[in-house]
């Protein structure tokens, strides 16, 4: 099974011509975001082809909660609401480290203002070495120096392995040291 990457920003949260943090990885059926910095869901729409469409993405992988990997967020949950082609009924896993529920529940949702979601979103949230199985994908997290709450996540596809660490280097360590 072919796996395509899309890096949809590189940026930070400064005023560049790079969009901020955000990556989908889809396998033709399915698209995963690793985070969503500010204009990633619109930068899905400009990709064009059917692999990378909106209406596909099933996770969301948040590295941590720094605004440049999460200000797309709200964008993504208003557009799935007040989408043209219908609203989003299908639910959206989001995962993320410790805090991921906190974060959601009371930073996030208050972006909503009184309009509730109109499909069920289910929350993550990954201690160091944890995983979470996809339909075509393993993820498994690592906790990252970059603040308290920072982890990468190593992917593996059957086999093809990719680790995405948002801002950081990734480990230094064997922690994801493969066989």
């Amino acid at each position: 099974m072919p796996i395509r990457l899309a890096f949809l920003g590189t940026g930070t949260c400064n005023s560049t011509r790079k969009a901020p943090s955000s990556i989908a990885i889809s396998s033709g059926d399915e698209v995963v975001l690793v985070d969503a910095g500010g204009g990633s869901y619109h930068q899905l729409s400009r990709l064009g082809g059917d692999d990378f469409h909106y209406k596909k993405i099933s996770a969301i992988f948040i590295s941590h909660f720094h605004i440049d990997h999460i200000s797309g967020l709200p964008d993504f949950l208003w557009g799935e609401m007040w989408d043209h082609m219908g609203r989003r009924e299908e639910p959206l896993t989001i995962i993320g480290p410790h805090g991921l529920k906190n974060f959601f529940t009371n930073r996030v949702l208050a972006f909503m203002g009184d309009y509730p979601l109109p499909f069920e979103v289910n929350l993550v949230e990954l201690d160091d070495g944890g995983s979470f199985n996809g339909s075509f994908y393993t993820a498994t997290s690592c906790h990252l120096e970059h603040g308290e709450f920072s982890t990468g996540y190593h992917f593996d596809f059957q086999g093809t392995r990719v680790a995405i660490t948002g801002d950081v280097l990734g480990p230094t360590g064997d922690e994801w040291e493969t066989t």
